[in-house]
């Protein structure tokens, strides 16, 4: 996707990083969203593996945020004196990324 904007759509109300929502509940409004605008939507709350990224993109998002996942993962490798970098690319290729 190339753009300027995009459309934050949090999956779910609470914290950040809970266990993740049903994101298939998410079909609705990302339908009635395409309905009403053509700029990319991205998906945060909760999203920390590939599942949950296939299964964004099954229902229509173009963008998984992962953030608190990611910071999660740098925080533990600190914790642990691990390579942050390394850890980061470890994490970012188990989900699937960067995608064919």
């Amino acid at each position: 996707c190339h753009g300027s904007a995009y459309v934050y759509l949090a999956a779910h109300f609470g914290r950040t990083g809970a266990t993740p929502p049903d994101y298939r509940t998410l079909t609705p409004v990302i339908n009635s969203l395409r309905r009403k605008t053509e700029i990319p939507i991205a998906v945060g709350f909760g999203v920390n593996d590939q599942s949950h990224i296939e299964t964004l993109r099954d229902v229509g998002a173009n963008v998984a945020i992962v953030g608190s996942a990611l910071v999660a993962r740098i925080e533990r490798a600190i914790l642990e004196h691990r390579y942050v970098l390394e850890e980061t690319r470890a994490f970012l290729l188990a989900l699937g990324w960067p995608s064919p």
